[in-house]
């Protein structure tokens, strides 16, 4: 099945790539295809590359031009090894990939049988596509700016889906009968009662519509798994109509699992306050207001060099004279901690070198 955030960079790769062969379209001596080669930045290659690849039509190089080339010059030619078919145009719709065939063209021994009439289009299955993306070699998985060890192209069309545990998509108990499952469990099941109707059908030999009907339909499910907010598509939804909250819904947007969760957490040591210029400070310097420069301390381990000092910060305490730092609390070497606001003795005061002051 196509994965829906991966859809846009497959259409890409398979408008790059011969449809039969899966060689590169592009001549390696066009000025295009060596002007892409010379971009580092893989996402700006592939972009560069499918440029120079859109506008074949033809899988040029094939062996008929190689020895006619070869005969007029006494250099030897580099073979590019394309099979000359026509390509058609591939296009997607919706979650569907389609294949326009301009031409019919006659079958050779490697290459396969493209449709007869003059003008027709394929819904191609996801199958056949992963297929030839399987057949690009990793030479030219390179020049497309994919890493072969990390990122094949094959990799981006779903073969298995892998399953949440079940933290992630927890039960809620209704009551001490009844139990509630969560969305992305309910819709895991969709997906593995539409795979093993789909399944049944190939298996009982239904004919071909029926089937692709089957796979759009597991198709829809594994798309609105992963986002239910796709454009111009139906929301998958619960028994009582309610959309179904998906993965990325899950993790995108303020109340998301990055920005909620991660990002906005309230810990220790840690404040938030609006920055603007202040033109009576340097420029090396940050100014913090006194509240939170008060109540803000840094950690500082007592050693033979600083032991003087950090002795004279804890005479200030935790509200020193204006212009000075004082110090908030001492952790001792057993992990006990001592708040200066209430300590009043000077012998619990005392330090020793690998306690730890907070200034």
């Amino acid at each position: 099945m196509f994965h829906i955030g991966f859809i846009k960079t497959v259409l890409s790769i398979m408008r790059c790539v011969c449809f039969n062969c899966s060689k590169i379209l592009a001549d390696e001596d066009e000025t295009k295809f060596k002007q892409a080669l010379k971009i580092r930045n893989p996402k700006n290659r592939l972009k560069r590359i499918y440029d120079a690849c859109k506008s074949k039509k033809v899988c040029a190089g094939g062996d008929d031009l190689d020895v006619q080339e070869q005969q007029d010059t006494d250099e030897p030619v580099k073979k590019r090894g394309g099979c000359g078919a026509q390509q058609p145009n591939i296009t997607v719709d919706g979650m569907k990939m389609v294949a326009e065939f301009k031409a019919s063209k006659k079958k050779n021994d490697d290459q396969e049988q493209l449709p007869e009439p003059v003008e027709r289009k394929q819904i191609l299955s996801a199958e056949r596509v992963l297929n030839v993306l399987k057949r690009i070699s990793d030479e030219d998985c390179l020049l497309l700016g994919l890493n072969p060890k990390f990122a094949r192209p094959d990799w981006m069309i779903l073969q298995v889906l892998p399953i949440p545990p079940p933290p992630v998509r927890p039960s809620v108990m209704m009551d001490t009968s009844s139990r509630s499952e969560d969305d992305l469990t309910h819709q895991l099941a969709m997906i593995i009662r539409h795979n093993e109707n789909l399944r049944r059908q190939e298996r009982n030999g239904a004919p071909a519509h029926i089937i692709t009907e089957f796979a759009q339909l597991l198709q829809f499910h594994i798309a609105t798994y992963f986002d239910n907010e796709l454009p111009g598509q139906p929301r998958a939804t619960q028994r009582s109509g309610r959309p179904i909250k998906s993965i990325c819904s899950r993790l995108k947007a303020k109340e998301g699992r990055i920005r909620g969760n991660l990002m906005g957490k309230r810990v220790d040591f840690s404040a938030r306050t609006v920055i603007t210029p202040d033109p009576n400070i340097n420029i090396d310097e940050l100014g913090v207001p006194w509240s939170i420069a008060l109540n803000l301390t840094y950690p500082e381990t007592v050693t033979p060099y600083n032991i003087e000092r950090l002795k004279e910060l804890v005479e200030y305490g935790p509200h020193p004279p204006p212009g000075k730092t004082g110090a908030k609390y001492i952790i001792r070497e057993d992990g006990q901690r001592l708040d200066l606001r209430y300590v009043k003795k000077s012998s619990d005061q005392h330090l020793e070198l690998g306690y730890k002051q907070h200034n």
